[in-house]
C-alpha cells in the first residue's frame, strides 16, 4: 500500500478533527482542561504520523498549515476579547457559570492591571534568569521562553473557574489577567522571536538594528490590524445596512450570521498573511488587533434595527453572538488540535533526543516547580502589595495560573519555524519545546485538579451559590 499526499492529508485532517471533538467530549466528562487531552493524543498519534508522512508533505506545506492555524487561534482570542457571549452550555444542568463576561468590572481594573502588567514582567524577568542559570538556555532563548511563561490566558482557567464556586471578585481577577497578560506578553514574545530571527541573519554586533527592526514589524502590525479592523467595521456599519435596507427581505438570521463568520474568517487570514510579509511579530499583532476591534463591531451597527427596542436588539445580539461563538468553537478546536499534532509529529525525532535524558526531564520538572512554587507567589505578592485583598486570597491567587493554550500554540510554532530554518541548532527548537510542553501540562494537571482544595483550604469560596453569575 502507498500514500500520496492527498490520501495522507485527508486521513491526517480525519484524525485531527477525531481529536478535537474527542478531547472536548473527555473534557466535559471528567473536567480536565481539554489541553491535556490535545497533549496526550498528540504524543500518541505522533510515531505514526510521521513514520508515513515524514517525506509527503513538504516544509511550506507544514508552515502554511500551522499558520493559518494560529491565525484562527490568536484571532478567536482577540475577538473574544472584553465579549461576553452567552453559549448553550451555559444554560444546561451543572454549569454554574457562564463561559465569559464582560471584562471587566470597574473596580477590579486597577488590580487586574497590576497582575496583568507588574506580575507578568516580574514573572517573566525571573524565568528568563532561570532558564538561563538553569537550563541553560542561551540568552535570546531565555528571555524567549520567559515572555512565553508569563501568559497564563482564559481558556485554561475559565474551565477550571466554571466547577468553583468561589468569591466573584477572585475569579473576575483571574480571568481578567489571563485575557490582558494573553495578547501583551504573546506579542512580547513574538517581539523577542523577531529579534532572534533577525540575530541569526545579522549577528549580536547590531543591537541597535535588531531593536529598530522588531519595533518597525511591531508598527506595521498594527497599522495593518487597525486597517483591517478598520474595513471590516465599515463593511458592518455602511454595506451590511444598505443591503439589509434594500434586500431585507432576503436576509434571515442564518444569512446573517454565516455571512459574519466569512466575514471574520476572511479578516483573520489576510491580516495574518499580510502581517506575516514583514514576519510573525506583526503576523501576531495585526491578527490581534483585527480580532479586538471586529470584536467590538456591533457597537458601530445599531442603527440597522432602529425599528426594535433596546431590549429586543440586545437579545438579537446576545443570540446572534452565541451563534457566531458556537461556529467558532469547531474552527478553534480543530485548530489547536492541528497546531499540537502537526508540530509534535513532525519535530518528534528532535523532541525525543531531549526528552530521552533524565537530565533534561529533572531540569524541565525544576524549571515548572520553581514557576509554580516561587515565581509565581512572588509576582503575585509584590503586584498586590497594596491591594486590600487577605493573604489567603493572595495565596490562592499565586496557586491558581495554569499554562494553555497560547503559549503552546506560539511555542510550538516558534519551534517549529527553527526546525525549519535552521536559525541555529535544531536542539534549540526541540529543547524550547519540551520545556513549554512540561510547564503547560504539569501546572493545568497539578492546578487544575488542586483548585478545589486550595480554594476550600483558602477560604475563597463564595458564600452561596452563584448559578446565575454572569462572571463567566
Amino acid at each position: 500500500m502507498t500514500w500520496d499526499v492527498i490520501t495522507f492529508g485527508l486521513v491526517l485532517a480525519g484524525f485531527i478533527v477525531l481529536v478535537a471533538w474527542f478531547s472536548e467530549l473527555l473534557t466535559r466528562i471528567t473536567r480536565i482542561p481539554n489541553i491535556v487531552f490535545y497533549l496526550l493524543f498528540s504524543l500518541l498519534l505522533a510515531p505514526f504520523i510521521f513514520l508515513f508522512g515524514a517525506g509527503l508533505i513538504d516544509q511550506q506545506i507544514l508552515e502554511l498549515i500551522i499558520g493559518l492555524c494560529i491565525a484562527i487561534v490568536v484571532f478567536e482570542g482577540g475577538y473574544s476579547f472584553n465579549r461576553c457571549i452567552s453559549t448553550i452550555e451555559s444554560h444546561l444542568p451543572g454549569h454554574r457559570r457562564r463561559d465569559c463576561k464582560p471584562l471587566p468590572f470597574r473596580h477590579l481594573l486597577r488590580r487586574i492591571l497590576r497582575l496583568s502588567v507588574i506580575a507578568g514582567i516580574i514573572t517573566a524577568i525571573v524565568m528568563t534568569f532561570i532558564f538561563i542559570f538553569i537550563a541553560g538556555f542561551p540568552p535570546i532563548l531565555a528571555a524567549l521562553a520567559g515572555a512565553l511563561c508569563a501568559i497564563t490566558g482564559p481558556t485554561v482557567i475559565n474551565p477550571i473557574l466554571r466547577e468553583l464556586n468561589i468569591k466573584e471578585d477572585i475569579a473576575e481577577t483571574l480571568q481578567g489577567e489571563g485575557e490582558l497578560n494573553d495578547p501583551i506578553f504573546g506579542i512580547v514574545a513574538a517581539a523577542i522571536f523577531t529579534a532572534f530571527t533577525i540575530e541569526a541573519i545579522v549577528g549580536t554586533t547590531h543591537l541597535v538594528l535588531i531593536i529598530v527592526l522588531s519595533a518597525v514589524d511591531l508598527v506595521i502590525g498594527i497599522l495593518v490590524g487597525l486597517a483591517i479592523g478598520g474595513i471590516g467595521i465599515f463593511l458592518g456599519k455602511y454595506i451590511r445596512p444598505w443591503a439589509t435596507i434594500r434586500y431585507g427581505h432576503r436576509f434571515n438570521q442564518t444569512v446573517v450570521v454565516t455571512l459574519d463568520m466569512l466575514g471574520l474568517l476572511c479578516a483573520a487570514l489576510i491580516a495574518y498573511g499580510l502581517g506575516k510579509i514583514f514576519g510573525i511579530e506583526a503576523a501576531i499583532t495585526a491578527t490581534l488587533i483585527a480580532g479586538v476591534l471586529l470584536g467590538q463591531r456591533h457597537r458601530f451597527e445599531r442603527h440597522i434595527h432602529n425599528h426594535r427596542t433596546k431590549e429586543e436588539l440586545e437579545e438579537l445580539e446576545e443570540l446572534i453572538e452565541a451563534e457566531i461563538h458556537t461556529f467558532q468553537l469547531p474552527l478553534t478546536h480543530i485548530a489547536v488540535a492541528t497546531i499540537f499534532i502537526v508540530s509534535i509529529s513532525f519535530t518528534l525525532p528532535f523532541l525525543v533526543t531531549v526528552a530521552s535524558q533524565i537530565n533534561s526531564v529533572l531540569l524541565a520538572l525544576t524549571v515548572v516547580c520553581l514557576l509554580i512554587f516561587v515565581v509565581r507567589p512572588i509576582a503575585i505578592f509584590v503586584a498586590t502589595m497594596r491591594s486590600p485583598l487577605s493573604f489567603r486570597e493572595k495565596l490562592f491567587l499565586s496557586f491558581l495560573a495554569p499554562r494553555g493554550v497560547i503559549i503552546s500554540a506560539l511555542a510550538l510554532f516558534f519551534a517549529f519555524d527553527i526546525t525549519l530554518h535552521p536559525l541555529g541548532s535544531t536542539n534549540l527548537a526541540a529543547t524550547l519545546l519540551w520545556f513549554i510542553l512540561v510547564i503547560v501540562f504539569v501546572t493545568v494537571l497539578v492546578q487544575g485538579s488542586l483548585a478545589s482544595w486550595m480554594a476550600r483550604k483558602t477560604g475563597v469560596i463564595a458564600s452561596e451559590p452563584e448559578e446565575d453569575s454572569e462572571l463567566l
